[in-house]
């Protein structure tokens, strides 16, 4: 770290190992369909491979929003941040990270090079499912490199009254180091958004992040067809949320 004052954090970062494994999740199966779900209306849009040519949305089908209605289309992880499938024998793409990223990993060690380069002292490293469960790799991450590096527990949200999850969330903070919670609202897709971060069903895993003492950071991001309305939807949850749990600080 630079010896510097004011310090500098940047509270959205990444490391993870190559996408399209297990990446700690239960299967290569479950990970790549959070991926697939979470790029589905990509800002780049999908193109064919065959001449460039933009086409329009071939991952989910119309009769929901939430990972049980995404498509067969051997969905796949590719390289140089390129993300792949195949609809009737032909085949697509969606360029979701920059051509750089030829192994589609962020390592540790490429992080620390970006930050030093734009003057970041400190990495908060979120912990969505796209990138995997990456208890154990976020731990390894931030002992190599304590000074640069927070990691953040993941649960499953539509998990979270399970006590397989608080124990998870527990072990993360007080045994792996983890210093806050990462609570993103895709999570709710894998129920086809059947509920939402407002729950009371909820309260003991909120019970749970008031006795660890430690923060929550909000991601609200949804893909759904009306992206804007879905937004609006988890920011009115948000706010009943901040209205029941004033003592639980959030980002």
């Amino acid at each position: 770290m630079r010896p510097h004052d004011p310090l500098i954090v940047d509270v959205h970062t990444h490391t993870f190992p190559r996408l399209g494994s297990a990446s700690g999740a239960e299967s290569a199966k479950f990970h790549t369909s959070c991926i697939q779900h979470h790029v589905q209306y990509h800002t780049q849009g999908i193109r064919r491979v065959g001449d460039d040519a933009p086409v329009g949305d071939y991952l989910l089908s119309p009769d929901g929003d939430g990972i049980d209605s995404l498509r067969d289309v051997n969905f796949r992880v590719a390289h140089h941040g390129r993300i792949e499938f195949t609809v009737g024998g032909e085949d697509y793409y969606i360029q979701w990270y920059p051509l750089w990223m030829a192994d589609m990993a962020a390592l540790p060690q490429l992080m620390i090079s970006y930050m030093n380069y734009v003057g970041v002292d400190v990495g908060v490293l979120q912990h969505d499912h796209v990138y995997g469960a990456l208890d154990d790799y976020l731990t390894d991450v931030v002992r190599q490199y304590p000074d640069r590096f927070i990691a953040l527990a993941q649960i499953r949200e539509w998990e979270a009254d399970q006590e397989k999850q608080l124990e998870r969330l527990r072990h993360q903070v007080q045994d792996l180091g983890h210093r806050g919670l990462y609570y993103s609202a895709e999570g709710f897709a894998h129920v086809n958004y059947e509920s939402n971060l407002a729950d009371p069903r909820w309260e003991p895993m909120w019970d749970l992040v008031r006795e660890l003492a430690i923060p929550v950071f909000w991601y609200l991001h949804t893909p759904r067809r009306n992206r804007f309305a879905a937004y609006l939807e988890h920011a009115k949850w948000l706010d009943q949320w901040t209205a029941e749990h004033e003592d639980i600080p959030c980002v």
